[in-house]
């Protein structure tokens, strides 16, 4: 266990910029000061701190009370907090090798220390001793769902366990998240290690944009690889040069040399790549997604390869994630029956709105059904379609997106290519800040001046309330891909949640938004597709989240609700990108300023629906998938694959396997996984409400009040189904999403179908 610094360490002395920050507007974080040697060094400051507050909980004197026990424990460990936000955000968005290295000392050192905390029996009984005497204490809503929260916490970290049992689930902790911070790692290099160089004549069909696009990215990576290789060799020769008492043993000595020189191997061997690349070649990178080359590009040899490239990331080779896959789902299985639970599905979902395995499986099983039979009609439509060019003698899955394009175009008249150039994001965001602020009556001002920002082509801006100037929230918004040094996919980040500092002073939200586009270049802006859009909506709907929220306590706040609530904030905010109202007020050509005409907002609405079924069955595939992992014993990694196939797959075979790239599910101890459903369970929950919009006004008053009051603002005070009812009036529809996107209900539904047998042995230590 990390001992705390001597007696004699200063932190207000420090130099360290994570242990002494520098006073920003706010406590903003000082980016621009932090450097990768500065972080675990702050992180051990920060651990010993922790352990310091939680000895004082242990300790006092006097009898157990939520002040001193409940509320003490909700305050303990802010430093390291802090701390660890910054390294987090910059482990997923600017990172780079010193930083992944930190990332496996970090897990070692932190998830024993936070396991042995969170089964503490002498903590354990003051936090029970409260419990037990909740009748008595006149809580408030939030107290009183703050104590039942850290009551169940302690249960479900194995406060109840005896000594053996407590040391394993110690051990299962620690290795997994030294196992999910490898899946994620490998992830992140994966992507960033394929690169192919095409001559423009290979991307033909491929718009302008995108050629330009891929052009600059190549100048861009011939620069930077001889920038990184000079780099690795003044590194190696460095290091080199040093004398061997600069290093605690020779084996560290040998050790730091011998990874200096594999970097050096790497660095020459990218720019030996890049060396006699040909004036005009093309840079294809796997992030952000070249989407276009799969829905535009005449040669489909080169839509194989990407899409195959796409599809075997992390399976085989030196980031197979296969393997690691199958050691976390034992863990997570072992760990749920050390805690009394039948399978880690069961463990997860007894917190959650569905509230068990059978009613998730319910869910699932209901979609598949209604969805099925929609999406294998329109996979049909348009592999009989692609067939009938005489292009291609058998349909394969690189063809899909390509014909489909080609079929949208022929029965629509109409080039989704063609709504590009009216979004450019830097319009778009400021359509969705537009959008928020007459939702919410609040103001966005770009401040990017004043705050220093994780990467250089982020922004900030400051939340104001418009009713009394007040800010209430800092948004940074980072929107550009970076393979070497990002994680893919979007996200948002609580970076810190509203809550009252243990003096009742008012501390605002601080929240992050990361999406993957195509960075702009010289003469080529960052030009949207209609689904950029609206993930660029769905994001801000989980920063307003965390942005509007109103309570005392930090863990009731934004986004720490019920997993299977949290998407429907975010999953909300993407209806109003459709609405001509909405469309109209951003949506300009970027050239000229001219607003949309009105007749691609028609063909909008017109496709709205277009592939509704299809992308319902996709989703809900990916849920099925993600419950068979975590409610059965797969033999093989393929088991699970195969099966969801069985019931979901539309190709004669199944081509590819997702689980081993599945982020959502394995690149954290616990995340999404028992949890993908959520999306479907939210997007029911999300129609039904801005139905009450379509009725009422998209921006009617009292409607954005309520939406605002409850959903918004409440966080994880109450229970979710009360908050719904509470903006509603009403339970919900569940009906509700099916007719908005025009699938007809299956009258008879079978049970849930059986997705992996379960006949493998119970599941010991690994």
């Amino acid at each position: 266990m990390t001992k705390a610094p001597s007696g004699k360490f200063n932190a207000q002395a420090s130099a360290n910029p994570l242990i002494n920050p520098p006073k920003l507007p706010y406590d903003a974080p000082a980016f621009d000061k932090v450097k990768a040697e500065h972080i675990l060094p702050a992180i051990e400051w920060g651990l010993s701190r922790f352990q310091s507050d939680i000895e004082a909980i242990k300790t006092n004197k006097e009898a157990p009370s939520f002040k001193n026990t409940i509320e003490a424990l909700e305050f303990a460990g802010s430093d390291l907090g802090r701390i660890n936000a910054v390294f987090g955000t910059l482990a997923s968005n600017n990172s780079n090798d010193d930083i992944r290295s930190i990332e496996e000392k970090v897990d070692a050192l932190t998830t024993p220390i936070y396991s042995a905390i969170g089964m503490d029996s002498e903590l354990f009984a003051r936090i029970k001793a409260v419990y037990d005497n909740k009748e008595n204490l006149e809580l408030d809503q939030e107290q009183s769902t703050l104590l039942e929260n850290t009551y169940k916490a302690r249960v479900r970290s194995g406060a109840l366990l005896n000594d053996a049992e407590k040391a394993r689930l110690t051990e299962i902790n620690t290795e997994l998240s030294k196992l999910t911070t490898g899946f994620s790692q490998n992830n992140t290099k994966a992507v960033a290690s394929f690169k192919r160089l095409a001559g423009v004549d290979e991307l033909i069909g491929v718009p302008e944009r995108s050629i330009k696009a891929f052009q600059a990215a190549a100048i861009s990576a011939r620069k930077n690889s001889v920038v990184e290789w000079n780099k690795a060799q003044g590194g190696l020769e460095a290091l080199q040069g040093l004398d061997a008492d600069n290093f605690k043993s020779k084996k560290a000595r040998t050790k730091a040399i011998q990874e200096a020189s594999t970097k050096l191997d790497e660095a020459a061997e990218n720019k030996a790549f890049f060396e006699n690349m040909p004036e005009g070649s093309c840079l294809i990178k796997l992030q952000p997604y070249p989407e276009e080359v799969l829905t535009h590009c005449e040669n489909r040899a080169l839509r194989e390869e990407i899409n195959k490239a796409h599809a075997k990331i992390c399976e085989g080779g030196r980031y197979d994630n296969r393997q690691i896959v199958m050691d976390i789902v034992k863990l997570r299985q072992e760990k749920a029956r050390l805690l009394g639970y039948e399978n880690h599905a069961d463990f997860v979902l007894s917190e959650r709105m569905a509230g068990s395995q059978k009613a998730v499986e319910e869910f699932l099983e209901k979609n598949r059904q209604d969805y099925y039979q929609g999406a294998k009609e329109f996979f049909e439509e348009v592999k009989a379609y692609a067939l009938s060019t005489g292009d291609i003698e058998t349909y394969e899955p690189w063809d899909f997106a390509y014909y489909d394009r080609i079929l949208v175009e022929q029965k629509y008249d109409f080039d989704e290519e063609c709504l590009r150039p009216y979004f450019e994001v830097g319009n778009v965001l400021d359509g969705f800040r537009s959008h928020v602020e007459k939702l919410f009556n609040v103001e966005m001002i770009d401040c990017t001046d004043r705050y220093p920002a994780y990467r250089d082509d982020a922004q900030v801006f400051e939340v104001k309330d418009k009713e009394n100037g007040e800010v209430i929230a800092l948004f940074y918004a980072d929107y550009f891909a970076d393979a070497a040094a990002k994680r893919g996919g979007a996200w948002m980040n609580g970076f810190r949640d509203a809550h009252q500092d243990q003096n009742g002073k008012k501390v605002i939200p601080i929240v992050t938004n990361s999406c993957n586009y195509q960075k702009p270049t010289e003469g080529q802006p960052s030009l949207l597709s209609m689904r950029d859009v609206e993930t660029l909506f769905h994001e801000g709907g989980h920063a307003f989240h965390a942005i509007l929220s109103k309570g005392k306590y930090s863990s009731l706040n934004g986004t720490n609700v019920k997993w299977d609530f949290v998407e429907l904030p975010s999953q909300l905010m993407e209806n109003w990108v459709k609405e001509p109202e909405v469309l109209q007020s951003f949506a300009k050509d970027y050239k000229t300023g001219e607003p949309i005409p009105a007749e691609y907002i028609e063909k909008i609405i017109e496709l709205g629906n277009y592939d509704a079924a299809y992308m319902g069955l996709r989703q809900t595939s990916q849920g099925l998938i993600d419950m068979a992992w975590h409610t059965t014993a797969p033999q093989k990694f393929e088991d699970v694959e195969d099966a969801v196939f069985e019931l979901t797959g539309l190709f004669p075979e199944r081509t590819s396997t997702m689980s081993q790239r599945f982020s959502h599910l394995f690149s954290s101890p616990v995340g999404y996984s028992a949890g993908y459903y959520s999306y479907k369970w939210a997007e029911v929950l999300e129609a039904d409400v801005f139905s009450e919009f379509k009725r009422e006004g998209l921006y009617d008053p009292a409607t954005s009040q309520r939406l605002k009051d409850t959903i918004f603002r409440k966080g994880g005070q109450i229970d979710p189904m009360d908050l719904f009812v509470e903006m509603m009036g009403r339970k919900p529809d569940a009906s509700a999403l099916l007719k908005r996107e025009g699938i007809k209900v299956q009258e008879k539904t079978k049970p849930a179908a059986t997705i992996v047998e379960n006949n493998a042995p119970d599941i010991g230590q690994p």
